[in-house]
């Protein structure tokens, strides 16, 4: 089911939630139910697990996850289960008997699962401690027990700065890590053909300097003092956004990656490709092997270096153009690792062939290739278990975010 499909579906289970939860009159019954959450507050890339106890053997419940974000836009998440002989059900082997959000035995479901109860689109913008609920309902729709979780994206000494085209030269959010005597591996970060700023470029960012990783999120079109289009963008933008963050306090300059999803991919790889004097490894989620034509029109060149456009494609459908074979770009030449990202059922583009195609040209060079079965192009949406993910972009993310941390650590 697309995603439209997908949320028009949510959108009518949750409203028939909200009507029998809201219908219900009189106390619960009486009883022990607890729910049990082994990391009631902790970062928000941590993996929890959820556990209701004291039920009745056998009875159905509705397990529910449900928060206000930074945008006071309402987001839940929600399960049917009946609970095992002891009175359990246990979130991470327990398989959804009924309707929800999701219907797979996961741990995280009832949170990645999550989505904006006005059926819009979630656009989620976290707190930077971003409470949740997570609740147990019976049949009747009574709450039986329920447990605060608290989410933290911008833990304590993570500073935020905010940088702008005049007079920084670039426009960013800049996310310092609490002072440390060592210097660090630092990630400048931009997203795709939506060209700003915001959701998940900045979760992505604060999670990677809550980890100790100083980390820039850029965006390079479509903000005031950018081009208002994907076309005939600068890479030099870029080197400025580099050169900058090389400057910091605390960054390993000689450990400086470009992390870039979708159309993003294209600059982070031509950085590394073009500049391995400033980026000395390359993050590159959902991508491409070749340079595309401008977007929407597909009319010129996406990307230019000294004023002049870099070769592009505009054929989309695979990582041998043949009407510019210069479009492919030279991953060889990146100087560090190179760490792909791709979903095989991307039907935005075939991200998966394009990751491969990479893999066979770097050979022996140091590269990880993470390629998830069923999962779409939002999988390099990287940081896990965030509302309104599909199964199989959780599952992906759940695996390739902690061991994009593990490279960075290893460094």
């Amino acid at each position: 089911m697309g995603a439209v499909g997908r949320d028009v579906r949510l959108a009518g289970l949750v409203a028939l939630l909200v009507v029998a939860s809201t219908a219900c009159s009189g106390p619960p019954p009486a009883g022990h139910v607890t729910v049990q959450v082994d990391h009631p507050v902790a970062l928000a890339d941590v993996p929890l697990h959820v556990r209701v106890t004291g039920l009745d053997g056998g009875q159905r419940v509705t397990i529910t996850a449900n928060l206000h974000d930074a945008s006071d836009r309402e987001m839940l998440g929600f399960a049917t289960f009946r609970a095992d002989a002891r009175g359990v059900v246990d979130l991470a082997t327990a398989q959804p008997s009924g309707g929800g959000s999701y219907r797979q035995t996961e741990a995280m479901g009832v949170i990645w699962s999550m989505v904006a109860v006005d059926g819009n689109p979630p656009l989620f913008r976290p707190e930077p401690t971003q409470g949740l609920t997570v609740s147990v309902r019976d049949s009747a729709g009574r709450t039986l027990a329920d447990r605060v979780v608290k989410r933290t994206y911008l833990p304590a000494g993570v500073t935020t700065r905010y940088l702008f085209v005049s007079p920084d030269g670039f426009f960013g959010h800049y996310y310092a890590p609490a002072a440390s005597a060592a210097r660090r591996p630092a990630v400048l970060l931009f997203g795709g053909a939506e060209g700003g700023l915001g959701a998940y470029l900045d979760v992505a960012a604060g999670l990677l300097a809550a980890h100790g990783f100083p980390a820039l999120a850029i965006g390079y079109f479509g903000l005031q003092g950018l081009p208002s289009e994907l076309a005939s963008v600068p890479l030099e933008y870029f080197v400025r956004a580099l050169d900058w963050l090389r400057s910091q306090p605390g960054v390993d300059t000689a450990h400086v990656f470009a992390y870039g999803d979708s159309r993003g991919s294209e600059a982070a790889l031509l950085l590394g490709a073009l500049r391995p004097d400033l980026v000395r490894g390359v993050v590159a989620l959902s991508p491409s092997s070749v340079v595309h034509c401008s977007f929407p029109d597909c009319s010129g060149p996406a990307w230019t270096l000294n004023g002049a456009p870099l070769p592009y494609t505009s054929q989309f459908d695979g990582p041998v153009p043949t009407d510019d074979p210069a479009a492919v770009i030279p991953v060889e030449r990146i100087a560090g690792p190179v760490f792909l990202v791709c979903g095989q059922n991307d039907f935005i583009w075939p991200s998966c062939p394009f990751a491969q195609a990479m893999d066979q040209r770097l050979g022996s060079h140091a590269h990880q290739l993470l390629t998830y079965p069923g999962a779409g192009h939002n999988v390099g949406w990287l940081v896990p278990d965030q509302p309104d993910s599909v199964f199989a972009d959780a599952v992906g993310k759940a695996d390739a975010w902690p061991r994009l941390l593990g490279l960075l650590n290893g460094l």
